[in-house]
């Protein structure tokens, strides 16, 4: 309760911050948040109850930030040379298994998912990083244009 209340401090006051500055938090949040690891039901996508917290704490850190899209990573235990389908299937569908929970949880923002097996040799992991800012749609000037244009006519 105490750290969901943190996060929420932190999620309203976010706007102020430049780009640079709210990628460098998203980024150091979401690490914080998976510091500790996802549990998933051996050699299968789905999120063990363990999971809640961690869940929780990487809603929050989304939902304080709803502009931004990011790319979230499933990685699978082994090494480099020992990659295979199965393993990046695998590490793929625990990706999308944490995105539904998240959105399941009320988050908005855009989620890339991304099976990287083992190729990095990271283990049995998510890892979720800030990829790109919503500046959301342009809406051009109407100065200098008569009614008539401005209605389109």
């Amino acid at each position: 309760l105490q750290e969901d209340a943190e996060l929420r401090i932190i999620g309203w006051n976010t706007s102020s911050l430049a780009p640079e500055q709210a990628k460098a938090a998203i980024n150091q949040l979401l690490k914080e948040a998976l510091a500790a690891g996802l549990a998933f039901e051996p050699n299968r996508a789905a999120l063990l109850p363990s999971a809640d917290p961690a869940v929780r704490r990487i809603a929050w850190v989304l939902k304080a930030f709803p502009l931004w899209g990011v790319r979230c990573e499933g990685h699978a235990k082994g090494q480099p040379a020992e990659d295979n389908e199965a393993k990046r299937q695998l590490s793929q569908v625990r990706a999308e298994a944490l995105r539904a929970a998240l959105q399941a949880a009320g988050v908005g923002n855009k989620i890339e998912c991304v099976g990287q097996g083992c190729t990095q040799g990271l283990g049995m992991c998510v890892r979720m990083f800030a990829q790109e800012l919503d500046q959301g749609v342009e809406v051009p000037s109407l100065e200098g244009l008569s009614a008539a244009e401005r209605r389109g006519v």
